[in-house]
């Protein structure tokens, strides 16, 4: 069997090769935007928190680019670079050495820059390319990065990145660098990027350029870990080894109860994560990614164990930290890794910690009055279940026996004499007649004890996670203070130092959550096997398997959550490398199909090794777009399968999506300006129409296409005729699908470019599935089609034609069930609804489900519950179906059959009073 260091160092060695083109080998290239080179003296260069004005147009353009391009692009301040004609290649090279994250702020109008001192990367790729030797290399870039590591360009730091260079590039000329810090201006840079030789010279330049993964850390961490023989069980599972730390299976986990109602399959996946290596939680867009995410955490969290939550976007782990601290209501209990305010905030909560700085009532667990309040609150929890169990079960026997009173009243109606029904009719009245409280009533009562119980269950959480703060306090307040120095050193080599002394369980019980792009984790805790009892990966599909090693190496559960139907990991790996790779670890073929680089994810990994069926989850709940939104996607992408909460009678007057022929031409550089001339006419239309409104209250807007160069050209000419200031309201974003992934807007944009000339190639690419599923789904109220080609032009079987062919039938399906379909016990409800001034749609479709009826009524809209009256509504819905569609949005009043022949009026009062 292939040894799992192998596989680890072919994984290592395929994403190493992967990562040639990702840095910045030439400033003056096309791919970097926005160019400000500091000129002179360099203020910035010794103080990295120092600010200073550029030039008002230039500095004012890269602000504003840098605004509507935040997920795609980053500003950034370069420093010392490498320049000439590289004698072994002959390839020109105008390349920084060293990248920092900047910021322009506007003060009085004028733009100054600054940039995060301490958050920074060396130009791996550079390096890569002026020494051929991979150890000189690797030794180089650890000497430079230490050599940075305080975040500042300190005189001596200078003199060891030169002393480097001298030792392992010594071809390398860097005589130029005793002018530091006056910095070479740009025409200097262009004159001696054509000389013969390289040269390391002293300059400066702001600039935009594409986002990247950051990957020296990971590739540190597969290094490091192809070395050990002590690795995790998702690791072994998922690498498909056998043999190695032996463990007995775990006994089945009893869960904590948290603040949440959940859907089946989420409570299956919570189940599944408490007990199982692995778990695969497969998740469509609006499906609740984030809220399932946040539920597994606090679950987790609820019984004092740590969790571990890893995408591969900024923006996907910072959704979840909102929704864990709305849910838990308490911002003290996530700790987000990576840039340099989620530092500065975990110092001040650390500091606060140790401090006894924690708030009055955060103080009584101090005081040691927590046991006697976790006590209490679960005595209270206990008897609401209690409660609620006697409510539920008092529920259903009502609606049985509301079934079986209406079967006896149609018996009794065709006569004779019938005693044994009339008997038993009687005792049903009785019984009826002696109910304390309504359907209505009881409905109510439940969701209050619901909610009674969620807020002692957040209480409870939060003591809880108090207790364990104090105990760490009171036992080990050395690890807090040794953790808070670590924080506070001023290298990554001595933060890396004190980290690997520390008890590490300490810190993750004062801090049990944890989150960080994949990219990041090196920075903020030690590679150490199954340090957190639960890691989570989200956006798996967009995952490549070797950056996700050590998020499992650090875990002894995980979650891959993602959706196999949107888009995947990029590589830029040549299939003969891999083959290659593959052949110089030993690999059989079976092996390097498994672990096949290029093409899976690690969502596709975890989908092929997982054998049992209950640890697959399919996130079933839709509560994002309007249903015409959705529905295309769900018909063609995900078999039907997604209940749609958002189907609601106010919405189905609206057409949702509108296409706009543009009659447009797509021109040799990619370009459709008629497409973009109209979009941008609809955009400062929305912008113009909602210019009283508040940001809060205005509509999001985003612009997407297939097409880079489209991308492109739209972004500049919104950035030119839009106001930075309503770019900023609206949270305009413009790009591609790529752009899109985990993102959502209230109106979108979809500019499809392509007139009947354009090339098959372009057409193939615009057919691909998982671009076009995420380029359809982004819009929650409104989406509008921007087409330059007629219906009749496209393949019938592209997905373009079936997209416009669905709208074209989606319009004419009915909304709900006809009159002359309700059963005759139903008609006198319809009528009196009627009367009382309600809006009544019979047999209306929710979520996948018939409700009896939908009312509306001054913008209220309400679900109907029919109990026990005869025909086919005579079933009441579980008290399941009551939740979930209260979870959408929409309260069910339920209407007894017993109750409605009793006093109709007191019924209508009921309702209009629920």
């Amino acid at each position: 069997m292939t040894n799992v260091r192998q596989k680890i160092r072919y994984l290592r060695e395929c994403y190493s090769s992967d990562s040639s083109g990702v840095e910045i080998l030439n400033v003056f290239s096309r791919s970097v935007e926005h160019r400000i080179f500091i000129e002179g003296k360099n203020e910035l260069a010794f103080e990295g928190d120092h600010q200073i004005p550029l030039d008002k147009d230039a500095g004012s353009a890269a602000h504003e680019a840098a605004i509507i391009y935040e997920r795609e692009k980053e500003l950034v301040y370069t420093s010392v670079f490498v320049v000439g004609k590289n004698p072994e290649t002959g390839e020109k090279t105008v390349s920084p050495l060293v990248v920092f994250p900047a910021k322009i702020q506007k003060i009085s109008d004028f733009p100054f820059l600054s940039f995060d001192a301490t958050n920074f990367r060396i130009n791996y790729g550079l390096i890569k390319r002026i020494i051929v030797d991979d150890e000189k290399g690797s030794l180089l870039h650890e000497q430079i990065f230490e050599a940075v590591a305080d975040g500042l360009f300190r005189p001596e730091g200078i003199a060891a990145i030169v002393d480097s260079f001298k030792h392992f590039a010594s071809d390398i000329d860097t005589s130029q660098m005793i002018f530091f810090p006056d910095a070479v201006g740009s025409t200097d840079l262009r004159k001696q990027a054509v000389n013969e030789g390289l040269k390391l010279l002293p300059a400066a330049c702001v600039s935009l350029i594409k986002r990247s993964i950051e990957r020296r850390g990971i590739l540190e961490e597969l290094a490091a870990m192809s070395e050990v023989n002590n690795f995790s069980r998702p690791i072994c599972e998922l690498l498909s080894v056998t043999g190695l730390n032996d463990r007995t299976s775990e006994t089945k986990t009893k869960l904590e109860k948290i603040p949440a109602v959940l859907s089946v399959p989420q409570s299956n996946i919570l189940r599944s994560c408490a007990q199982n290596p692995v778990t695969l939680v497969i998740g469509p867009p609006g499906t609740g990614k984030s809220y399932t995410i946040a539920c597994m955490a606090l679950e987790h969290m609820a019984r004092g164990q740590s969790v571990l939550i890893a995408s591969r976007k900024d923006h996907a782990v910072d959704v979840i930290g909102q929704k864990i601290e709305t849910l838990s209501v308490d911002k003290s209990s996530v700790v987000r890794g990576g840039r340099k305010k989620y530092l500065s905030e975990l110092k001040t909560k650390l500091q606060a910690i140790l401090s006894g700085m924690r708030g009055r009532k955060k103080a009584a667990t101090l005081q040691g009055y927590g046991e006697k309040q976790i006590i209490e609150l679960t005595h209270s929890i206990e008897s609401i279940e209690r409660n609620l169990q006697a409510s539920e079960s008092v529920f259903n026997k009502r609606s049985e026996e509301e079934k079986e009173y209406a079967k006896i009243l149609k018996k009794l109606s065709k006569g004779g004499f019938q005693l044994i029904s009339k008997i038993r009719l009687f005792f049903l009245q009785r019984k009826i007649n002696s109910r304390e409280e309504s359907f209505g009533t009881l409905i109510k009562l439940i969701e209050q004890r619901i909610e009674h119980r969620n807020q002692d269950v957040i209480k409870r959480i939060g003591i809880r996670k108090d207790a364990r703060i104090h105990e760490v306090l009171a036992t080990n307040r050395k690890t807090l203070i040794d953790f808070l120095k670590s924080l506070r050193a001023r290298t990554g080599a001595k933060q890396r130092d004190i980290l690997s002394k520390l008890d590490i369980g300490m810190i993750l019980k004062t801090f049990p959550v944890w989150m960080s792009k994949n990219s990041d984790i090196h920075d903020n805790m030690p590679l150490i096997p199954e340090m957190f009892d639960l890691a989570i990966i989200d956006e798996a599909t967009q995952c490549d398997i070797a950056s996700c090693l050590p998020i499992l190496q650090r875990a002894k559960r995980v979650a891959i959550v993602g959706d196999p139907k949107q888009l995947r990991h990029v590589s830029f790996l040549a299939r003969s490398k891999q083959t290659i790779l593959a052949s110089k670890e030993g690999l059989s073929e079976e092996v390097a199909d498994q672990l096949d680089y290029r093409s899976k994810s690690i969502l596709d990994l975890a989908e092929e090794t997982i054998t049992e069926q209950k640890r697959v989850q399919f996130l079933d709940e839709h509560y994002r777009s309007r249903p015409d939104i959705i529905q295309f996607s769900n018909r063609y992408f995900y078999n039907a399968s997604l209940r749609i909460m958002t189907q609601n009678p106010e919405l189905i007057q609206f057409r949702n999506i509108q296409v706009i022929q543009c009659n447009g031409v797509r021109e040799k550089n990619g370009i459709n300006r008629n497409e973009s001339e109209k979009l941008l006419k609809l955009i400062l239309d929305t912008v113009e129409s909602q210019s009283h409104l508040d940001p809060e209250y205005s509509q999001s807007i985003g612009v997407t296409t297939p097409f880079r160069h489209q991308a492109d050209y739209l972004g500049e000419l919104i950035l030119r005729e839009i106001p930075i200031e309503a770019i900023q309201k609206h949270k305009i974003l413009v790009g591609t699908p790529y752009s899109f992934q985990g993102e959502e807007r209230d109106i979108m944009c979809l500019s499809f470019v392509l007139d009947e000339k354009s090339s098959a190639t372009a057409f193939r690419y615009m057919n691909q599935s998982d671009v076009f599923n995420v380029m359809v789904t982004r819009a929650r109220v409104e989406q509008v089609v921007f087409l330059s080609i007629r219906e009749s032009d496209l393949n019938k079987n592209s997905l373009l034609a079936s997209y416009l062919l669905y709208l074209r039938g989606y319009y004419q399906e009915p909304t709900c069930g006809q009159l002359s379909q309700l059963p005759d016990s139903a008609h006198p409800v319809h009528d009196a609804l009627n009367k009382a001034g309600y809006k009544v749609w019979p047999s209306f479709d929710v979520a996948g489900l018939e409700m009896d009826f939908v009312i509306q009524k001054k913008g209220r809209t309400l679900g109907i519950d029919l109990i026990g009256f005869p025909g086919r509504f005579e079933d009441a819905f579980s008290l399941e179906r009551y939740k979930m569609l209260k979870r959408a949005g929409m309260r069910i009043f339920p209407l007894a059959y017993s109750e409605w022949g009793r006093s109709q009026e007191e019924c209508l009062d009921s309702i209009r009073e629920f």
